[in-house]
């Protein structure tokens, strides 16, 4: 068991699904909870969002939800057609993955459209030319509806933090959480970045007492 610091801070807001919620996810949150009971004729979303904000989890929670089936990057187009004939909802993890199958994922956009299913895929970007050029199929994504996850919050900065420390046993005092949210321009990645040095240090220093001083020898 690892030292828990004094000062114990609030418990990160984790709903039933172990998601992290604040005001900078709170829309696609709810976009994903409720489509398509509305906005039904929306055969295809697009969640989007910087790396590590969440995308892939929200996937697999409306996949989830909706006994959605996964389409992976496969050169077989029939394989792929029996799939799609044989479910109604789907989901494609980063789309940048099918950036050498482009024929194939423009037929599996058509067939959805097509046939009034629906298919959530995730994104880092939303520029679809910088990824593909078939036209075709560049144009198609752009016309679609996208779900932003903005970027983080000081909100869901602390909770990020707090969850990540918790799973260690880890409890860092409440000014060491403010001084990294209010001294550093963070994104979900440094955060995890910034979490993975501070776990390092105290696993490797025998529990050593972190201090302020440590702190900010550490992350930098």
């Amino acid at each position: 068991m690892y030292t828990q610091f004094s000062l114990p801070i609030d418990i990160p807001n984790i709903d039933d699904s172990g998601f992290l919620k604040s005001e900078c996810n709170s829309f696609a949150c709810k976009f994903v909870e409720s489509w398509p009971s509305i906005l039904t004729n929306y055969y295809i979303t697009i969640l989007t969002g910087e790396k590590k904000c969440g995308k892939t989890t929200l996937l697999h929670l409306w996949q989830n939800k909706n006994k959605a089936f996964e389409i992976k990057p496969i050169k077989h187009l029939d394989k792929i057609i029996q799939s799609l004939e044989n479910n109604k909802y789907f989901i494609i993890d980063d789309i940048f993955r099918w950036s050498k199958l482009q024929e194939q994922l423009l037929h599996i956009i058509n067939y959805v459209v097509n046939n009034k299913k629906h298919l959530l895929i995730t994104n880092n970007y939303t520029n679809f030319n910088e990824i593909f050029n078939l036209t075709d199929l560049a144009s198609r994504l752009s016309s679609f509806n996208v779900i932003k996850i903005e970027s983080v919050d000081s909100s869901l900065a602390k909770q990020l933090l707090m969850k990540n420390f918790i799973q260690y046993q880890i409890r860092l005092k409440k000014e060491f959480i403010d001084f990294i949210i209010d001294n550093y321009e963070l994104s979900y990645s440094l955060i995890e970045e910034i979490s993975k040095k501070i776990i390092d240090y105290i696993v490797n220093n025998n529990n050593k007492n972190l201090t302020l001083k440590m702190l900010k020898e550490i992350i930098t």
